[in-house]
This record gives C-alpha cells, sequence and structure tokens, in this order.
C-alpha cells in the first residue's frame, strides 16, 4: 500500500492547520491513521465505486471497535487489484486523483470556515462504523449513513455559506 497523503495535500493546497475539538493540529496530523485517515480512504472508495465501478486503490476500510476512529486499513488482494486497474484502463495516478479529491472534500470546510471543527464529525464516523459493523467487518463503500453523514458535516456547511459574488458586493470590494 503506497502512502500518498502527502502528495495530496500538497496537490489540494491543504491548510495550514485545522481545528479538533479546539485545538489547532496539522492536516497532516487530521489525516492520521487514529483519527481521519479510515474516513479518507472509505470515501475514496466510496467516490471510486461511484465513478469507476471498483476500487481501484488498493486498500478497504474494515471496522475497529478497538481504534479511535472506529475503523483501520486492511490490504486488498494486489492481483484482485491489477486486474480492476487493467480492465477499467486506470492505473495509480487515477487512484492518486481519487484520493486529492477525497481529501479535498474532507479538507474544505477548514479552507472556507475558519473556525470549522472535525470533532464531531470523527466522533459520528466511529458510531456510525461502531454501531452497523461488527469487528473486523468490510465497510461498504455504499453505505447510506457514511454518505448521509458525509454530506450533513462536510458539504452542508460549505452549503449554506453566504453567495461569495453577493459577500463581494456588500462589503463593497465589487463583483
Amino acid at each position: 500500500m503506497i502512502d500518498y497523503k502527502k502528495e495530496a495535500l500538497v496537490i489540494i493546497g491543504a491548510p495550514r492547520h485545522v481545528n479538533l475539538n479546539g485545538k489547532k493540529i496539522s492536516p497532516e496530523m487530521l489525516l492520521s491513521s487514529a483519527l481521519a485517515e479510515p474516513m479518507m480512504y472509505w470515501l475514496a472508495q466510496s467516490l471510486s465505486q461511484r465513478m469507476h465501478g471498483d476500487n481501484l486503490l488498493g486498500v478497504r476500510v474494515i471496522a475497529d471497535h478497538t481504534g479511535v476512529s472506529g475503523a483501520k486499513m486492511a490490504k486488498s488482494d494486489p492481483q484482485e487489484v491489477e486486474k480492476t486497474r487493467i480492465s477499467s484502463g486506470l492505473g495509480l495516478a487515477s487512484g492518486l486523483l481519487i484520493l486529492c479529491e477525497s481529501v479535498d472534500q474532507i479538507l474544505m470546510p477548514a479552507k472556507l470556515i475558519p473556525d470549522f471543527d472535525y470533532d464531531e464529525l470523527l466522533m459520528d464516523f466511529r458510531k456510525v462504523v461502531r454501531r452497523d459493523y461488527g469487528q473486523d467487518a468490510a465497510v461498504s463503500p455504499n453505505d447510506f449513513h457514511l454518505n448521509d453523514l458525509i454530506f450533513e458535516r462536510l458539504h452542508r456547511p460549505i452549503s449554506e455559506l453566504p453567495n461569495r459574488e453577493m459577500a463581494n458586493r456588500r462589503d463593497g470590494r465589487g463583483v
């Protein structure tokens, strides 16, 4: 399993810090295996599944009731991953782009909302995984509850921001 988190953070232009339980931490720490890495890979798997009908990343997210995040990473069968990549005509670069999109979706609230805190998102992700999956069960990339959680905690706060064009008009900067 190749770790592309650092490359993804550079590609998307990650913020210098994010808030977790009122404390400023680096995006690298947020995306560590103890915190949001399983969510990041779950979201990437979900995106890959929707776009290509398969997991191109070479990893699976499995439930881990003993861990802080509620999930952990496991390698997929390398032969199956290679078959998927060959049959789809997509390679490692496609997996990196999907991972970048996942990281960007997770960090976008921190880019646009200075006081956005990841605490509730992480705790709710753990709660859903622990409730819906047994220990060491594969977490489905199509899980409705997790998709709903991502929408409610990441996308809705962004969608509720005032229109930037209107905000620029109100503060006198023009359009």
